[in-house]
C-alpha cells in the first residue's frame, strides 16, 4: 500500500487538498518552521516584502499545475 501524503495525492491526480494548499499559502506568506533541513522559511518581509494572500494563492496554484 502508498503511503503518499494527501498533497502527493491530490496532486497526481489533480486534485490537491484544501487544507494542504492554504498551509503553503500560509507558510509563503508567513514564514513558517523547516520540513526539510534546519533551516525555516524567513517571513515575506525578510524576502523582500509583504506577499498578499491573492499573490500567495497565485504562487501556490502555479507551483501545483507544473
Amino acid at each position: 500500500m502508498c503511503s503518499a501524503s494527501a498533497m502527493t495525492a491530490g496532486v497526481a491526480y489533480g486534485e490537491p487538498e484544501p487544507s494542504a494548499v492554504d498551509a503553503r499559502e500560509h507558510k509563503l506568506r508567513l514564514g513558517g518552521k523547516a520540513h526539510w533541513g534546519d533551516t525555516p522559511m524567513p517571513p515575506a518581509a525578510e524576502r523582500g516584502g509583504p506577499l498578499s494572500a491573492q499573490d500567495a494563492h497565485t504562487l501556490v496554484q502555479w507551483v501545483l499545475s507544473q
